[in-house]
């Protein structure tokens, strides 16, 4: 199916109060939250995201996630398929809290031209889709003749804005990328954060690393580290320096921390690495 063809059939649509300080859930059909007010924090997939005032937030059917909240969290809430397969079930899907078993989503659709619509999405500052949201809860509690319809074709436009607007970013993700690499190879040896590339490629560090992962297989993080043990392996092998020094110079903070990582990466210790390698021609 293409974004084109998505039909989204809707099973929940309200302003909410919440306020569990942390809850660990699994859902069964797609989640749109709209931050009206309040802080909490979203873990899906490894990745940790500030859920705050004016914040979107959307996930596909199957996604787990955790919310850790520091106060309480004023948000409208949608819950919905992509596509009609499924629209003889129009009662709430409960959400499942058990992690540890395998569960399906209610409709499975892969959308082939959409990477978000098939994982997930935040989106910070996001007051223009505020109005259009409101809109959808209002009808949806209203129930007036046709209201699923009309709800349906309301969201459908919502999700192809957030998919054009995510599209025209990744159109100009190389060159951003590109900058993060440029940087990253010229100051590996510094204490660099995610917010501080962030800054520089002009996106939010989250969306930033999946675009990092996406184009080069591996995130931030672990390509400075190769840049790092890359630059260590010349270092070992050509100058006299100590592995007390050779850490200090590409960034580590301690030798025993770059021992133990030289070791986990490539299977030897640096003085094993020097001596196995050293004037080996």
């Amino acid at each position: 199916m293409k974004i084109a063809d998505i039909n989204p059939h809707i099973r929940f649509a309200e302003q909410l109060t919440y306020s569990v300080k942390h809850s660990n859930v699994y859902v069964k059909d797609c989640r749109l939250f709209y931050i009206i007010s309040g802080n909490a924090k979203i873990f899906v997939d490894n990745s940790e995201m500030p859920l705050t005032k004016n914040t979107l937030f959307y996930c596909c059917g199957g996604t787990k996630y955790t919310i850790e909240t520091g106060e309480t969290l004023q948000l409208y809430s949608l819950n919905f398929d992509l596509s009609q397969h499924q629209s003889e079930i129009i009662r709430p899907i409960p959400m499942e809290f058990n992690h540890t078993k395998n569960y399906s989503p209610i409709d499975k659709c892969n959308i082939k031209d959409s990477d978000f619509l098939n994982s997930f999405l935040l989106l910070k500052n996001a007051t223009e889709f505020k109005p259009t949201i409101s809109d959808i809860t209002k009808e949806y509690s209203i129930q007036k003749a046709y209201f699923r319809e009309n709800c349906s074709s309301i969201l459908k436009l919502l999700l192809i804005k957030l998919h054009k607007q995510n599209s025209d970013t990744t159109t100009n993700s190389s060159d951003a990328i590109n900058k993060i690499i440029a940087y990253v190879t010229s100051n590996f040896a510094k204490e660099i954060k995610n917010s501080e590339l962030a800054e520089i490629a002009g996106y939010h560090e989250y969306y930033l690393n999946r675009l990092f992962i996406r184009h080069t297989g591996t995130s931030m993080h672990k390509y400075i580290l190769n840049l790092r043990i890359n630059e260590s392996k010349r270092l070992l092998l050509n100058t006299n320096l100590s592995i007390s020094d050779i850490a200090s110079r590409i960034g580590f903070n301690s030798h025993t921390h770059f021992s133990t990582y030289f070791k986990k990466e490539t299977g030897l210790s640096p003085f094993e690495y020097k001596n196995n390698f050293k004037n080996n021609i």
